[in-house]
Protein backbone atom coordinates (compact mmCIF):
# COMPACT_ATOMS: atom_id res chain seq x y z
CA UNK A 1 0.00 0.00 0.00
CA UNK A 2 1.19 3.51 -0.62
CA UNK A 3 0.72 6.25 1.72
CA UNK A 4 0.71 8.89 -1.53
CA UNK A 5 -2.14 6.96 -3.12
CA UNK A 6 -4.31 6.81 -0.05
CA UNK A 7 -3.59 10.20 1.01
CA UNK A 8 -4.60 11.41 -2.50
CA UNK A 9 -7.66 9.24 -2.38
CA UNK A 10 -8.62 10.54 1.18
CA UNK A 11 -8.32 14.00 -0.01
CA UNK A 12 -10.49 13.72 -3.35
CA UNK A 13 -13.06 11.75 -1.80
CA UNK A 14 -13.30 14.44 1.38
CA UNK A 15 -13.93 17.00 -1.52
CA UNK A 16 -16.07 14.63 -3.33
CA UNK A 17 -18.57 14.62 0.20
CA UNK A 18 -18.17 18.13 1.05
CA UNK A 19 -19.89 19.10 -2.35
CA UNK A 20 -22.76 16.68 -1.68
CA UNK A 21 -26.07 18.35 -0.63
CA UNK A 22 -26.01 15.29 2.01
CA UNK A 23 -23.22 16.48 3.69
CA UNK A 24 -23.90 19.92 3.90
CA UNK A 25 -27.30 19.57 5.46
CA UNK A 26 -25.40 17.22 7.95
CA UNK A 27 -23.06 19.75 8.83
CA UNK A 28 -26.29 22.65 9.12
CA UNK A 29 -28.19 20.35 11.59
CA UNK A 30 -25.38 19.24 13.60
CA UNK A 31 -23.71 22.72 13.91
CA UNK A 32 -26.65 24.78 14.25
CA UNK A 33 -29.34 22.43 15.48
CA UNK A 34 -27.05 20.36 18.05
CA UNK A 35 -25.54 23.58 19.60
CA UNK A 36 -29.46 25.49 19.33
CA UNK A 37 -30.47 21.90 21.44
CA UNK A 38 -27.43 22.40 23.98
CA UNK A 39 -27.87 25.84 24.55
CA UNK A 40 -31.29 26.09 25.52
CA UNK A 41 -31.17 22.39 27.56
CA UNK A 42 -27.81 23.50 29.10
CA UNK A 43 -27.53 27.64 28.89
CA UNK A 44 -27.38 29.26 32.02
CA UNK A 45 -30.42 31.20 31.36
CA UNK A 46 -32.65 28.85 30.15
CA UNK A 47 -31.62 25.58 32.96
CA UNK A 48 -34.42 23.72 33.21
CA UNK A 49 -32.22 20.82 35.01
CA UNK A 50 -29.58 21.93 37.35
CA UNK A 51 -27.17 18.87 37.22
CA UNK A 52 -26.83 19.74 33.39
CA UNK A 53 -25.24 22.59 34.20
CA UNK A 54 -23.48 22.13 37.56
CA UNK A 55 -21.09 19.19 36.44
CA UNK A 56 -18.51 20.71 34.37
CA UNK A 57 -18.49 17.11 32.15
CA UNK A 58 -22.17 17.60 31.00
CA UNK A 59 -21.49 20.19 28.25
CA UNK A 60 -18.97 17.59 26.41
CA UNK A 61 -21.06 14.72 27.55
CA UNK A 62 -24.03 16.16 25.86
CA UNK A 63 -22.58 17.18 23.19
CA UNK A 64 -20.69 13.92 21.98
CA UNK A 65 -24.44 11.96 23.00
CA UNK A 66 -26.36 14.47 20.68
CA UNK A 67 -23.48 14.11 17.52
CA UNK A 68 -23.28 9.91 17.65
CA UNK A 69 -27.00 10.05 17.08
CA UNK A 70 -27.38 12.75 14.44
CA UNK A 71 -23.93 11.43 13.23
CA UNK A 72 -24.89 7.38 13.18
CA UNK A 73 -28.27 8.64 10.75
CA UNK A 74 -25.86 10.48 8.21
CA UNK A 75 -23.21 7.83 8.18
CA UNK A 76 -25.82 5.58 6.80
CA UNK A 77 -27.10 7.71 4.19
CA UNK A 78 -23.72 8.35 3.03
CA UNK A 79 -22.02 5.43 3.16
CA UNK A 80 -24.94 3.87 1.26
CA UNK A 81 -24.29 6.38 -1.26
CA UNK A 82 -20.60 4.97 -2.01
CA UNK A 83 -21.86 2.42 -5.01
CA UNK A 84 -24.22 5.36 -6.60
CA UNK A 85 -21.21 7.65 -6.70
CA UNK A 86 -19.25 4.92 -8.71
CA UNK A 87 -21.73 4.75 -11.61
CA UNK A 88 -21.72 8.23 -12.32
CA UNK A 89 -19.52 9.15 -15.05
CA UNK A 90 -16.71 11.21 -15.04
CA UNK A 91 -16.32 11.26 -10.93
CA UNK A 92 -13.45 9.00 -10.26
CA UNK A 93 -11.70 9.24 -13.53
CA UNK A 94 -8.74 11.24 -11.68
CA UNK A 95 -8.62 8.18 -9.31
CA UNK A 96 -7.94 5.60 -12.37
CA UNK A 97 -5.26 7.78 -13.59
CA UNK A 98 -2.87 5.99 -11.18
CA UNK A 99 -2.71 2.53 -10.48
CA UNK A 100 -4.27 2.32 -7.29
CA UNK A 101 -5.15 -1.04 -5.52
CA UNK A 102 -8.51 -2.03 -4.16
CA UNK A 103 -7.41 -1.90 -0.52
CA UNK A 104 -6.00 1.56 -1.13
CA UNK A 105 -9.50 2.54 -2.86
CA UNK A 106 -11.28 1.52 0.16
CA UNK A 107 -8.98 2.60 2.66
CA UNK A 108 -8.86 6.25 1.68
CA UNK A 109 -12.99 6.18 0.77
CA UNK A 110 -13.72 5.38 4.41
CA UNK A 111 -10.67 7.70 5.94
CA UNK A 112 -11.77 10.48 3.81
CA UNK A 113 -15.17 10.41 5.10
CA UNK A 114 -14.27 9.54 8.51
CA UNK A 115 -12.12 12.97 8.17
CA UNK A 116 -15.28 15.29 7.28
CA UNK A 117 -16.85 13.50 10.50
CA UNK A 118 -13.97 14.53 12.95
CA UNK A 119 -14.05 18.06 11.18
CA UNK A 120 -17.76 18.59 12.27
CA UNK A 121 -17.61 16.93 15.27
CA UNK A 122 -14.68 19.35 15.99
CA UNK A 123 -16.49 22.80 14.94
CA UNK A 124 -20.18 21.66 17.05
CA UNK A 125 -17.81 21.15 19.95
CA UNK A 126 -16.03 24.42 19.89
CA UNK A 127 -19.47 26.08 19.14
CA UNK A 128 -21.03 24.16 22.30
CA UNK A 129 -18.64 24.78 24.60
CA UNK A 130 -18.32 28.82 23.59
CA UNK A 131 -21.62 29.29 23.38
CA UNK A 132 -23.37 27.07 26.03
CA UNK A 133 -20.98 28.14 29.03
Amino acid sequence: MDAYDIKHIIFYEAKLQSRQFEYRSFAFFAVIGITLYQFFLQGQEYCVNWKMVALPCSVPLVNSYLFSVVQSLFAIIIFTDFPRREKLNGVLESIYVRPVGNGEYTWGRVLGSIILFVVVNIIVMLCCIILVN
